[in-house]
């Protein structure tokens, strides 16, 4: 069967009915697998769409090819370090606890920079894995609070990456016992000097300053 026929489908129950014909065949998962060898981009990157929606919809059918989405994070092409993260951050719900933990070094390596878009789709796919596995994510939440430390291009790519990980720990404020480090990091993003980050921030402070102000007064950033 060819790819364009596995990709026809676009939208709603048609989307849906032939993602659950496709994780349940094997050979259909290695034909998209082998598609993201594929000299010609559009092909390429059409594979990597609907692995990505696999992992979202049906993780259980992607789960016997966890190795070969670990090494996507060491691809030469970019795009494909990037759908790797995304996938794996998918898959932490229906893979052994032991193995994601083992994996989190590796996984949240690039949150340090030097690339701010493999750094955002790391932080992305962590706060998944943090949601899937929430023994993990006080560890995920310590890992992403360092993207305000992190060596991009530029110190735009920076506030832009605080922005990510303001976003990502939104998610998973719940699930880490003591959010004042996490409160401290996005108070000190109410100044930062990108307009998007500093939204992102004052809307995150407005839900959870409150909610974790228990046993004393609700603080008020400087």
């Amino acid at each position: 069967m060819s790819i364009s026929h596995l990709q026809g489908a676009r939208a709603g129950q048609e989307l849906a009915a032939t993602l659950a014909e496709i994780a349940v065949d094997p050979g259909r998962i290695g034909l998209l697998r082998n598609g993201l060898e594929a000299p010609e981009a559009r092909h390429k990157y059409q594979c990597a769409k609907v692995l990505r929606a696999l992992s979202e919809s049906h993780p259980a059918g992607l789960a016997g090819d966890w190795e070969f989405f670990l090494k996507l994070l060491d691809h030469p092409n970019n795009i494909l370090q990037w759908e790797g993260l995304i996938i794996l951050g998918n898959l932490a719900r229906v893979m052994d606890p032991g193995q994601i933990e083992s994996l989190l070094p590796r996984y949240l390596r690039p949150i340090t920079g030097p690339v701010m878009i493999t750094a955002a789709n790391c932080i992305r796919g962590a706060a998944k894995i943090a949601q899937a596995q929430p023994f993990l994510a006080a560890r995920i939440a310590h890992a992403i609070l360092q993207v305000e430390k992190a060596r991009f291009k530029t110190p735009e790519c920076r506030h832009i990456g605080i922005g990510h990980a303001i976003k990502a720990l939104d998610t998973i404020m719940d699930l880490v016992p003591d959010p004042h480090p996490l409160l401290a990091f996005v108070e000190r993003q109410l100044r930062n000097p990108r307009p998007g980050t500093r939204k992102a921030a004052a809307q995150f402070w407005k839900r959870h300053n409150q909610a974790s102000a228990t046993g004393g007064s609700q603080k008020t950033p400087a």
